[in-house]
Order: structure tokens, then C-alpha cells, then sequence
């Protein structure tokens, strides 16, 4: 545990052999920086302060954004993604990362839940659900709501990269006499090839956790991230905005969310436009709730 002096933002681990100091209310490792200011004003002046951080680009921010726990608020600086079953340490609650749903084992709801699954219960636009969606497909919804979005690496990363590329081929040069360049030249290294940077839950629920940077190859026009933590990056500007999902959403995708709170699939009639039909059905009796979601 941890105490606080009343009115400090600045909190100590009691255990003797931690001592680690964090900001009660943003639950960040303490730096001198956050004293006098506001938790989103330490935030953004580490993302205008840390070179790190600038280099890492939407992979800081969504570290940043991280996963908090529904119940003790205790936040984690790793991204969404992967497995979605998160414990907390600290209650230990256990939910579900891409939309703070809390998990039932034995949920009672209704006689097929024991068949459905922990995600049963989560709502439409859960990453859960989303992921599964091509990038195409979210970044339309986002234009189509007048969202923007990012889709170029911070040219801090890249710039960090074509210098650790130059700094291997000078060493490969330098260990290697016959490669070395005749007089004048200078080593040029190839386009630098981008890793993902975004912090994440390495291994499965059952196994001690491991956190680690990604690491997978970044793809064209997915801002700096591997194709995973780019979905869960356009999943999170959809939730920031309240965006419904349905849009995007087949028939067979509208029949099984009502199915999951055994709703009455209504019977298709001739001529009509059966997919809007299931849309309003949806809306009408499973309306999504608001839920906190950071500001990007």
C-alpha cells in the first residue's frame, strides 16, 4: 500500500524494501516535474520534454493512456491489445482492458451465458469486438464523423532509426577491414526500418507478466505501430468520440449482439432494409453508456 500525507499529490510505498514514490491521482512513478501542476499538465509536458517520449510518438500515447482498473483506478502505463483478461494487482479485480467491463465467471444473467463467454456482456464497440475490423473499415468510420487521425510515424522515430542503422553499418565497416570505404566515402544505410514501440502484457493470463516493447514491424501508413496496436489506436479515437460502431456493423454481427442478451431477432419482411431494422432494434434496446475513455 501506499501512504499520503492529506492534500499531497506525491504518495510512498510503505513496504520498506519499495519506497517507490507515484502521484496519488494520475498513479504515475513521481518526477520533480509534476510538482505544481495538474496531471494532464505534467502529461503534456512530458510529451514536449522527453525526447523519448517524441520518438516514440502514438506508441507514448497510448502507453500513456494505459489500462486503469475499474475498481481501484490503479493505472497501468501499458497499451490495450493482445489478451484483453487483465488482473489487477493491487484489488486484484479482474476486467476486461478494452472497455473496463468487469469479467463474471458465473454470470446468472441468462441460462446460456455459462456458452458465451467472459466478453458475453461487453458493449458493441469494446476492442474486444473492434479489433476484428479491417483498418480500412475504422478509419472510414472516423473520416465519416469528421474524426482525424494520425498515419505518419513522428519523424522522431524515424530519425532515431536511420541513426541506429548508420551506427551498424559504420560498426560492421569498422570490425570488417575489407569493407572498409575507400577514402571520402560515407556509409549510407538503408530506409530504416520501423519497430513498434508501445508497451505490452507479454505472455497469457495465467503466466507471470512481462512487460516489454512490442517489437512487430510497422506498416505503411499506420502511424509508427504494427498493425495490432494501430487498431487498438483507432478503436481508442472511436470511444473518445462516442461513436457507435453499428454503421460498419453486417447482419450477422447485428443478429449476434442481440442474440447475446437473448433479444428477440426480429423476422425479415420483404422489401425492406433489414439491416437498418436490426440497427434501430439495437439501439433501442441495447444503448451504449458512456464510460470513461483519456483524452488523446
Amino acid at each position: 500500500g501506499f501512504i499520503n500525507d492529506v492534500g499531497k499529490q506525491k504518495v510512498e510505498c510503505v513496504n520498506p524494501d519499495c519506497r517507490q514514490l507515484m502521484c496519488f491521482h494520475c498513479k504515475k512513478p513521481w518526477e520533480a516535474q509534476h510538482e505544481g501542476l495538474t496531471c494532464d499538465g505534467f502529461a503534456r509536458w512530458k510529451i514536449s520534454n522527453d525526447p523519448e517520449l517524441q520518438a516514440q510518438g502514438l506508441a507514448a500515447y497510448l502507453n500513456e493512456e494505459g489500462i486503469e482498473c475499474p475498481k481501484c483506478n490503479f493505472k497501468y502505463a501499458l497499451a490495450k491489445g493482445g489478451c484483453l483478461h487483465f488482473k489487477c494487482t493491487w484489488c486484484p479485480s479482474e476486467f476486461c482492458s478494452g472497455c473496463n467491463g468487469f469479467f463474471k465467471k458465473d454470470c446468472t444473467k441468462y441460462e446460456s451465458c455459462r456458452k458465451k463467454g467472459l466478453h458475453a456482456h461487453h458493449p458493441r464497440d469494446c476492442l474486444f469486438y473492434l479489433r476484428d475490423e479491417d483498418v480500412d473499415v475504422l478509419q472510414k468510420l472516423l473520416i465519416d464523423n469528421n474524426i482525424p487521425f494520425d498515419v505518419e510515424p513522428p519523424e522522431g522515430q524515424v530519425q532515431a532509426e536511420a541513426k541506429k542503422g548508420i551506427q551498424a553499418l559504420e560498426q560492421v565497416v569498422k570490425d570488417d577491414e575489407d569493407l572498409a570505404p575507400p577514402p571520402m566515402a560515407v556509409p549510407v544505410a538503408a530506409a530504416p526500418v520501423l519497430k513498434c514501440r508501445v508497451m505490452s502484457w507479454s505472455g497469457s493470463f495465467d503466466e507471470p507478466r512481462v512487460d516489454e516493447e512490442c517489437g512487430d514491424y510497422v506498416e505503411s501508413g499506420h502511424a509508427g505501430l504494427c498493425q495490432r496496436h494501430y487498431k487498438v489506436y483507432l478503436v481508442f479515437k472511436i470511444n473518445q468520440n462516442r461513436i457507435d460502431p453499428l454503421p460498419i456493423l453486417e447482419v450477422n454481427q447485428l443478429k449476434a449482439i442481440l442474440r447475446r442478451d437473448e433479444i428477440k431477432i426480429p423476422d425479415r419482411l420483404n422489401g425492406e432494409d433489414y439491416k437498418r431494422r436490426l440497427q434501430e432494434k439495437v439501439v433501442q434496446d441495447l444503448p451504449l453508456k458512456d464510460r470513461k475513455v483519456t483524452k488523446f
